[in-house]
């Protein structure tokens, strides 16, 4: 019985140790979707989308992950690991090596400024309630390659309307419940 105590209290010791990105009780992930809506008058340019490590002084330390951004100009992430610089740079096709690079030369590529931020900040999911009817977010950027945008010149929101019957169905119900009783009520009155 022993054992099975200290067993149990090494198992909460090390959950206790143990931390995940995990969406907490109550609350869903939205996606966000990310286009950039002229991304066809740049045809000079490849555009990348970055996820990084920013140090203090704001310069990146470190690439975890990146990706080349189509003609069609959304941005597709594929993270494995955080990251607090979620941006995307443009580079001059004349710059760069043959695609694809690793992030070691795309880091230098960036630390010699050879690419210009065209957009800071990019969101690719958004933590909400569970009774919110959004289920997916589109916000445009229109860049430009002499400023940095940080927010989207538009933004769309889809909805889930079926989550309205969430509220529907049982205000109904209630609505049936009182309007019986108010019946057998008037029914004992006038009995």
């Amino acid at each position: 019985m022993k054992s099975f105590i200290y067993a149990l209290l090494l198992v909460g010791l090390v959950i206790s140790f143990v931390s995940a990105d995990m969406i907490g009780p109550g609350q869903k992930n939205i996606p966000i979707e990310n286009v950039i809506t002229n991304i066809q008058n740049f045809p000079d340019y490849t555009f990348v989308c970055v996820c990084a490590f920013k140090a203090q002084d704001n310069s990146i330390e470190d690439i975890y992950s990146y990706e080349v951004i189509n003609n069609d100009g959304k941005i597709i992430p594929y993270y494995n690991r955080p990251c607090n610089e979620n941006s995307v740079y443009a580079f001059k096709r004349v710059d760069l090596p043959l695609i694809p690079f690793t992030e070691e030369s795309l880091l230098e590529y960036i630390n010699l400024r050879k690419g210009i931020k065209v957009i800071e900040g990019i969101e690719t999911s958004e933590y909400s309630t569970i009774t919110d009817s959004r289920s997916s977010i589109i916000k445009e950027y229109t860049i430009s390659m002499d400023s940095m945008t940080t927010n989207p010149s538009s933004i769309t929101t889809n909805r889930n309307f079926l989550m309205y019957l969430y509220y529907l169905i049982p205000l109904l119900a209630i609505g049936i419940v009182i309007y019986i009783i108010m019946k057998r009520n008037n029914k004992k009155k006038n009995d």
